[in-house]
């Protein structure tokens, strides 16, 4: 046996042992990165001060780990709950019973908006303020900026627009953006959220105002939109979360396969009673966590045996 190995591991009768070198070692690299994460966040501007540290997670529970931490970071306190492994599920059901535990975020995007105005023309047809296709092309109105303080329940976007005679339509489509800075919805970095949209008669269609108004509340963002002359208001929620979750739910949502599925249209089976039971269980669709839950739309518990490696080979499948 080399001296390289032997430095590692080690017979002892019949059996092999390893030294604590060894399992230090393959730490490291973790511990490393995972501070080095860590001192990124707390240089930001916006944590500035902090002086505790709340440290969750199976991982948490390494003796190395903490003491690495407690040598990197020697003026903030560490504290590590009992059961940290379990810390994570419980503040997930605190945060659903009573959401307003959580005092603030910080914006993971950049958000803004294209304000889109719909005419009614004495050919027939309709044309947009801006461009013919708004989800495409048009300059982006920024609304709150990456790295922004969000105050949980209170709005942090209070816009005003003015909106043209004879407008049919107001609407606004909203975007997010990995940039601090984009210029227009077509650059790369830009990802469609949602919109929400105001009509009017024709009786209404003089000169205003609209106000835009963003809350953000968690994951989602709540939007109004208020007309200032006759007071009426329109409510929309969309996903605040990262580009691929939000298209891909685009695409379901505003898919024809969700309107068949809806419908009653798209021809699944009856349902019937799994092997050794008598419950009626109906036919679904198995999507991963980007997906919203239906009720013919589920989604595997990612601790229990449905791992990533089954739901390539349905996936695979199903194309």
């Amino acid at each position: 046996m080399s001296s390289s190995i032997d430095e590692y591991f080690f017979f002892h009768y019949d059996k092999l042992k390893v030294r604590a070198r060894c399992i230090n070692e393959l730490f490291e690299q973790p511990v490393y990165k995972l501070c080095g994460y860590i001192r990124k966040a707390i240089s930001h501007p916006n944590s500035h001060g902090v002086k505790l540290m709340v440290i969750v997670g199976g991982f948490s529970e390494s003796r190395m780990l903490k003491e690495f931490l407690q040598e990197e970071f020697p003026d903030v306190k560490i504290y590590i709950p009992n059961e940290p492994s379990l810390a994570v599920m419980k503040g997930s059901l605190i945060y659903g019973h009573n959401p307003s535990v959580i005092a603030q975020r910080i914006a993971n995007f950049t958000y803004g908006c294209v304000p889109i105005f719909e005419f009614e023309k004495d050919e027939g047809f309709t044309s947009f303020g801006t461009e013919e296709t708004p989800l495409c092309k048009g300059p982006f109105d920024k609304l709150v900026e990456i790295g922004t303080v969000l105050l949980i329940g209170e709005p942090q976007v209070v816009r005003k627009y003015h909106k043209p005679v004879e407008a049919k339509f107001v609407s606004f489509f909203i975007y997010g953006s990995d940039w601090k800075n984009p210029t227009d919805v077509s650059d790369k970095s830009c990802f469609y959220l949602g919109n929400i949209t105001m009509k009017y008669e024709n009786f209404e269609r003089d000169a205003g105002t609209v106000q835009l108004e963003m809350l953000f509340s968690g994951p989602v963002i709540n939007i109004t939109l208020k007309d200032l002359n006759s007071k009426r208001s329109e409510k929309v929620t969309v996903n605040a979360r990262s580009k691929s979750f939000c298209i891909r739910c685009y695409c379901v949502d505003n898919s024809e396969l969700k309107d068949v599925i809806e419908n009653h249209n798209i021809g699944f089976p009856v349902a019937a009673p799994l092997p050794n039971d008598n419950r009626n269980i109906p036919y679904f669709i198995l999507g991963d966590d980007t997906f919203h839950l239906r009720t013919w739309l589920m989604k595997p518990f990612a601790r229990r045996t449905l791992t990533n490696c089954h739901d390539s080979r349905r996936a695979l499948l199903s194309q």
